[in-house]
């Protein structure tokens, strides 16, 4: 039974990665007349596990004092998490046929009026929309819905 339990955390793992490819591909969520483009749950739980898991690492690892190098590891580990959770918890764009809503995961909010979106152009890790006069907004692969909200831009002739 020992043996088997090894292979457990190695193919949770890689459940837990295809739940989230998967989710990533869902259309975007509606409500009201916004549509919205955010990330799915499996990524929303990844920065809470990540912090949890590292800090029994944490404590596990440092507290018998037999690896200090590796509680500082983990420690740095569970604060990258924390931008990681809070970008996948607070970031989203709202959309319709009027405005583009972007909230970013320190609270800055910006209403944009569709007219105002200039282009949008594939980036290294998914897409880029210019605005004018508004910045710019970063789009992932793993946020759900951001194809309907690149599609839409393109039909509207503003895409580079």
């Amino acid at each position: 039974m020992r043996e088997l339990l090894q292979y457990l955390p190695p193919l949770a793992a890689i459940g837990f990665v295809l739940w989230g490819q998967r989710a990533a591909r869902l259309p975007a969520r509606h409500t009201g007349e916004y549509r919205i483009v955010e990330y799915p749950l499996p990524y929303k739980l990844l920065g809470p596990i990540g912090c949890v898991l590292t800090f029994y690492l944490i404590a596990r690892d440092y507290l018998d004092k037999s690896g200090a190098f590796y509680g500082y590891f983990f420690l740095l580990l569970f604060l990258l998490f924390i931008p990681l959770t809070l970008n996948a918890w607070l970031s989203r764009v709202r959309f319709n046929d009027h405005a583009v809503e972007v909230t970013c995961m320190w609270g800055r909010r910006r209403l944009i009026p569709r007219d105002r979106v200039g282009s949008v152009c594939a980036g290294f890790m998914g897409w880029r929309i210019e605005t004018k006069g508004f910045g710019r907004i970063s789009l992932g692969p793993y946020q759900r819905g951001y194809q309907e909200l690149v599609d839409s831009i393109r039909e509207t002739g503003r895409e580079s």
